[in-house]
């Protein structure tokens, strides 16, 4: 059976990436290799058959500029394809964190990944990802390393929403409301203006406004705008919430909590564990769990 991230160290995460990066690029240049030896060799044993005869030569000169853009178009096409496949196979890597909810080796492994890749680029998007799991840390100083990288120049012309969201947890998480609900803001222009509906955009308002009202004790709106995520299709893909949905299991946790729904407190911080990996809110509805059952017995 093939071993998933999940079921590697952060050291064989790093190989495995290395490897496909290797292999791409071999590839890639064998193409280019392969490419080029036909052209060479069409010079080399096709241009002197021409050599005393107009007519041949008019027509090896247009073949001759004819394979000469389907020289470079090719190349261009091998590397967009080659560049795709680094693309996707990167986005599995992020599934250490995003998906498996280990955001500890994912930043070990990011930094191991960046050492052993000769060019690595380190985006914008990127740079989200690490804050984002150094934020589920509670690392704050290294996820503002991050963040502060990644502050948009003009925020009215921002459409990152992945970028924006982050910076807005972050805010939150450091208690800085006013500059959270900016982002929170823009996030809504974002989402009144888009030609297309975004189902991940609508999470991440409700998820920022749901985390708002909690803080607010403000139970019954928070509640009803995380049940209205929480059972939809777009926690299927939990890359595209950022890990969300224990995040938001275990607001719904808190609020039964706050409310003395006990029951239903339980329920939630379960599924908040069942569905959180390693993160260290799993740490956190554990201890919660330990005492709630502790209450439940001494009622």
């Amino acid at each position: 059976m093939k071993k998933t991230y999940n079921d590697m160290t952060a050291v064989e995460c790093v190989k495995n990436q290395v490897k496909t990066y290797w292999k791409i690029m071999i590839i890639y240049i064998c193409s280019l290799i392969f490419l080029s030896a036909i052209y060479i060799a069409e010079r080399i044993f096709i241009s002197p058959l021409t050599y005393g005869n107009d007519a041949a030569l008019e027509l090896h000169s247009g073949l001759s500029r004819v394979f000469f853009y389907y020289y470079i178009v090719s190349a261009i096409f091998c590397a967009i394809i080659f560049s795709l496949i680094g693309v996707v196979k990167y986005i599995s890597f992020k599934e250490i964190y995003l998906a498996w909810g280990d955001p500890e080796k994912f930043i070990e492994a990011e930094g191991l990944v960046q050492k052993k890749i000769p060019f690595w680029r380190t985006d914008r998007r990127r740079k989200c990802t690490i804050a984002n799991a150094y934020l589920a840390l509670g690392d704050y100083d290294n996820a503002w390393k991050y963040y502060e990288e990644i502050i948009p120049k003009n925020l009215s012309k921002c459409y990152n929403i992945y970028n924006m969201f982050g910076l807005a947890c972050y805010y939150i998480a450091v208690d800085n409301h006013e500059e959270a609900a900016k982002y929170l803001a823009r996030l809504e222009k974002v989402k009144a203006t888009a030609a297309k509906k975004r189902k991940n955009l609508s999470v991440m308002i409700d998820y920022l406004k749901c985390t708002f009202a909690i803080r607010e004790g403000k139970y019954e709106e928070a509640k009803e705008l995380m049940n209205s995520n929480i059972d939809g299709s777009i926690f299927a893909n939990q890359i595209t919430c950022y890990n969300l949905k224990a995040e938001c299991y275990y607001n719904l946790a808190t609020i039964a909590y706050e409310k003395g729904d006990y029951i239903e407190a339980i329920v939630r911080y379960r599924a908040a564990v069942s569905s959180g990996g390693k993160l260290p809110i799993v740490d956190k509805a554990k201890e919660k769990l330990e005492e709630l059952d502790a209450r439940i017995i001494k009622e």
